[in-house]
């Protein structure tokens, strides 16, 4: 590389195989490190927080899911959308299932943009009726100055 001086890169992975992996998350004021396939299962963090995390990840989501040849389901799209949802099957989750559940539900959605950083979506709750959600993903600071309320380590409000 002759003389570089610096040399700045983005996520492990992306630069050769665009691959990514959840290593650990940070939910109810626990940094929690994914070291089993059933982590999110097996942590501190309650049952109402993983039913967020999983709709959070699934319901502001452009992945597709495709049965492969050897009958699996297989998340195809934006590479750090795609880990998401391996992060969600390798604890068993069926996504492709919750992933049904938002055809017909979704009300808004405003794709992500690089001016605004983040991406949303309004959906009719499949499960909750009159509850309508609105899921919020993009850059810390763009998420994290819209939020008014958070969920402690016992869950709720």
């Amino acid at each position: 590389m002759g003389q570089v001086e610096e040399f700045i890169t983005g996520k492990t992975g992306s630069l050769t195989t665009e691959e990514m992996s959840v290593v650990k998350f940070y939910a109810q004021f626990c940094l929690i490190l994914n070291s089993r396939k059933n982590t999110i299962h097996e942590c501190q963090i309650n049952t109402e927080t993983v039913e967020l995390i999983k709709e959070s990840i699934i319901y502001n989501s452009s992945v597709n899911i495709e049965m492969n040849e050897n009958a699996f389901y297989v998340p195809s799209g934006n590479s750090t959308e795609v880990s998401m949802f391996k992060f969600l099957q390798d604890a068993e989750i069926p996504v492709h299932e919750i992933i049904r559940k938002k055809a017909g539900n979704v009300l808004y959605e405003d794709a992500f943009s690089t001016i605004r950083k983040r991406s949303l979506v309004a959906l009719k709750h499949p499960d909750q009726e009159g509850v309508v959600r609105v899921y919020l993903k993009g850059a810390p600071e763009a998420v994290l100055n819209k939020c008014t309320h958070f969920y402690g380590p016992t869950g709720g409000l």
